[in-house]
């Protein structure tokens, strides 16, 4: 039991210490240096993703600083591809008016 316990302290220290920059929590003390190291391991567009999400959020009423950077950018890929969705939505309601415009312009020709 005792061996158990000393694995288990071993590997909870070990996980702890060795916490990859995305999985801390957001702090504003250590920001550029959080995002410099963050880039070292995500894509482009994630990182850039990332921190003007962080932005926007930080100026909306939503506390950031209980999240980590992990949990931030998979609010803003959901945030991302909700407002995509909205966009190609819009997009298609506005090709459905256009044609429709077109039809009665057609129709008001043809009398």
């Amino acid at each position: 039991m005792k061996r158990v316990l000393q694995i288990l302290i071993i590997t909870i220290c070990l996980t702890s210490c060795s916490s990859e920059p995305i999985d801390r929590k957001v702090s504003t003390d250590n920001l550029d240096k959080d995002f410099k190291e963050i880039r070292k391991s995500l894509s482009k567009e994630e990182s850039d993703m990332l921190e003007a999400f962080y932005f926007i959020k930080s100026v909306s009423a939503e506390p950031v600083s209980e999240m980590t950077y992990s949990e931030l950018l998979e609010e803003a890929k959901k945030y991302d591809k909700e407002e995509k969705a909205r966009i190609e939505e819009k997009k298609k309601e506005k090709e459905a008016e256009m044609k429709r415009i077109v039809e009665e312009m057609y129709k008001e020709l043809d009398k």
